[in-house]
């Protein structure tokens, strides 16, 4: 009897990953859900594995280069004839118009630089540069002339150049200070230990003074 019963009992498929209702899907394990789909690319000399998602993604950016071959071949030419490359010329055309459009501003703005690159800034979203009101407070100054040790100080920071500067051209007056004192106590030590005992020797001090103080 058992073995007739045995011999009745059929196998019931089980159904697929994806037929199953969410809740029992989320309980299946990862390494049960996952989908060994994949590309295989050669990049750069090296073979990559890419996911299908990866492969549509890089797919559509393909797609969209092609629309843009002919302009980037444009622009290879003409930085070509310049006699720079490529990203240096991008660079150099980014420059000129930001330098156009920060002439404008000024000029808006009734020639107040510092405002206009503030403006600027604000209306391409990029970090807040004050070098501009640095180089309005000190006029002798360039971009190029401003120490490094300065711009350091002020990302580290987070503070202005303004600031920074200020405290640097105090730290370099304090130092100038204190080694013009520490040359006048070296000649007042010098002179102190002098002999006096003549006044042609006398004369020949105040004279050696008179030249250091000068």
């Amino acid at each position: 009897m058992e073995e007739n019963v045995n011999s009745q009992r059929q196998e019931i498929p089980q159904p697929a990953a994806e037929d199953l209702p969410t809740e029992e899907r989320a309980a299946i394990p990862d390494s049960d859900k996952t989908d060994s789909a994949f590309l295989e690319v050669k990049f750069n000399k090296e073979l990559k594995k890419l996911s299908l998602e990866e492969a549509t993604t890089y797919a559509q950016k393909g797609m969209k280069f092609d629309l843009l071959a002919t302009e980037l071949e444009t622009l290879k030419a003409l930085s070509a004839a310049k006699g720079v490359s490529l990203p240096e010329f991008v660079k150099g055309l980014e420059a000129a118009d930001r330098e156009k459009r920060l002439g404008e501003l000024t000029e808006k703005c009734s020639g107040d630089t510092a405002l206009a690159e503030r403006l600027l800034s604000a209306e391409r979203g990029e970090p807040a540069d004050d070098t501009a009101e640095l180089l309005a407070e000190f006029p002798n100054l360039t971009r190029d002339t401003v120490p490094e040790s300065v711009k350091t100080a002020a990302n580290l920071k987070g503070t202005g150049l303004l600031f920074e500067y200020l405290l640097y051209e105090h730290r370099q007056r304090v130092a100038a200070a204190e080694e013009k004192s520490r040359d006048k106590a070296a000649r007042e030590g010098s002179l102190g230990s002098m002999s006096f005992g003549s006044s042609e020797s006398l004369a020949d001090a105040e004279f050696i003074k008179g030249i250091w103080e000068e």
